[in-house]
């Protein structure tokens, strides 16, 4: 596990990560409470573990931007990924172009 408290940016796009990556990513993110700015567009979040790296974005509470463009979000991972970030106050850029979000998951992140 990648551990240290001045790990500030997460760039993580185009990877096609597997769902054990994934894995271990929400697990790196759960302890790094430094990072301010994640980009994983691209990347399959409808994997098993990528409901665990959404969860694992709560403990991010100084973060400014989230990028998730093309990654496959549903109702139930945007519903995770508002409950997550509900502490978040710093969040100013929200990236989730190119999913599937109809008018429901609009409203519900809205």
């Amino acid at each position: 596990m990648i551990a240290t408290k001045n790990l500030r940016l997460l760039y993580m796009s185009r990877n096609n990560l597997s769902d054990n990556a994934l894995g271990l990513l929400a697990d790196a993110v759960a302890v790094n409470t430094s990072i301010v700015e994640v980009s994983f567009t691209h990347n399959d979040l409808s994997l098993p573990k990528g409901q665990d790296f959404v969860r694992s974005l709560k403990n991010l509470t100084i973060l400014k931007k989230l990028s998730l463009n093309s990654c496959m979000l549903d109702l139930d991972l945007l519903d995770e990924l508002k409950t997550s970030l509900a502490e978040t106050e710093s969040l100013t850029d929200l990236n989730l172009y190119s999913n599937e979000i109809n008018s429901e998951g609009a409203t519900l992140i809205a």
